[in-house]
């Protein structure tokens, strides 16, 4: 997933700053314990969704992992404070909360949402981890229309789908 701030909040004036948002994808982020108050490490595993569609008939990964042990340079996250975002309005019927966590002194805020009706009859949830910057190697950029673009869970960014080119797209 990828987010630019728009500048006005019309379709026709999109002014793109490019600011990459990598949506710790599925839960989207793992967040392992460390010790009380304290994470270990934060990771970008891949979409959950998709994960759940590669199941096999037991309902396990195969040996090599859902991921077929594949995993895409954005995935590794640069937690620093100059790669973090500043808290974000969020838009309100999508918005379920904010999962704070502590990484290595730095304080790190995931926002969970739930697709809006609007954009999918499923309404999945998911988990974004507001970045400035991620690794841009073998990723493809889906553009979607500016109305669904502009329906953006951070009011004033507009959006589009980040795809890895490793793995078959997943």
């Amino acid at each position: 997933l990828r987010l630019w701030e728009t500048g006005v909040p019309d379709a026709m004036s999109v002014r793109r700053r490019a600011m990459p948002m990598l949506p710790a994808l599925a839960g989207f982020v793992f967040c392992a314990p460390f010790a009380a108050g304290d994470t270990a490490a934060i990771a970008a595993p891949g979409n959950p969704h998709e994960a759940a569609r590669r199941l096999g008939d037991a309902g396990t990964c195969p040996a090599a992992g859902c991921d077929g042990g594949c995993s895409c340079p954005a995935q590794n996250l640069d937690l620093t404070s100059v790669n973090m975002v500043p808290r974000l309005r969020v838009q309100g019927d999508t918005f379920s909360h904010i999962e704070e966590r502590r990484l290595a002194g730095l304080d790190i805020a995931i926002y969970h949402f739930r697709q809006p009706g609007r954009l999918s009859e499923l309404r999945l949830p998911f988990k974004v981890l507001p970045m400035r910057n991620v690794d841009l190697t073998d990723l493809r950029v889906l553009e979607v229309p500016s109305a669904q673009a502009l329906d953006s869970w951070f009011p004033g960014y507009a959006w589009s789908v980040l795809v890895c080119e490793r793995c078959g797209g997943r």
